[in-house]
């Protein structure tokens, strides 16, 4: 494995730099390289993933742009590689249409001694396992015609509420 920097990779090696695009564009994953909540090289796969297939790229794009609400996101994969381990975790994301998708986000630092803020990420769309997952639930709290909360549903909902604004010291 290449040992150079970062540094010395772009301003002296353009080998290493153009074996890991070829790698990005040819590997069946969305696979970017992230800087700074920043993208910073972007496979195919990755770009068609959220609908940029006609030459725009996530590529310079802040890694805001895909999450439906990225609150929390960096402070949860900063606490998982200080605890080193790698963030994995199922996240909403917004394509570039604006429709949505569920993805699971595998985030690995590039070097975990490093606190650069150099990260692989890996997105894997996940919709359709996490409906069939979710589904027999769903239809349990749901009516199947008008896909309201049944009633069973609705006093669970009414009762959390009623639970979480009660005071102390009053009934």
């Amino acid at each position: 494995m290449d040992t150079k920097t970062r540094p010395e990779l772009i301003a002296g090696d353009d080998s290493a730099l153009l074996r890991m695009r070829a790698l990005l564009e040819h590997a069946p994953l969305a696979m970017a390289f992230v800087r700074q909540q920043r993208f910073e090289l972007v496979s195919d796969h990755m770009n068609h993933l959220f609908g940029h297939d006609d030459g725009a790229e996530l590529a310079g794009q802040s890694t805001r742009v895909t999450h439906v609400s990225d609150a929390m996101i960096v402070e949860r994969m900063a606490a998982s590689f200080a605890a080193g381990r790698p963030l994995d975790e199922e996240i909403e994301y917004v394509r570039r249409d604006g429709s949505r998708f569920w993805g699971r986000l595998q985030v690995t630092p590039v070097q975990w001694n490093a606190r650069d803020d150099d990260a692989l990420w890996i997105i894997d769309d996940v919709t359709v396992a996490r409906q069939q997952r979710l589904q027999p639930r769903w239809n349990g709290r749901h009516d199947p015609v008008t896909e309201l909360a049944n009633r069973r549903e609705f006093e669970r909902r009414l009762h959390d509420r009623a639970v979480g604004r009660r005071q102390v010291g009053r009934p």
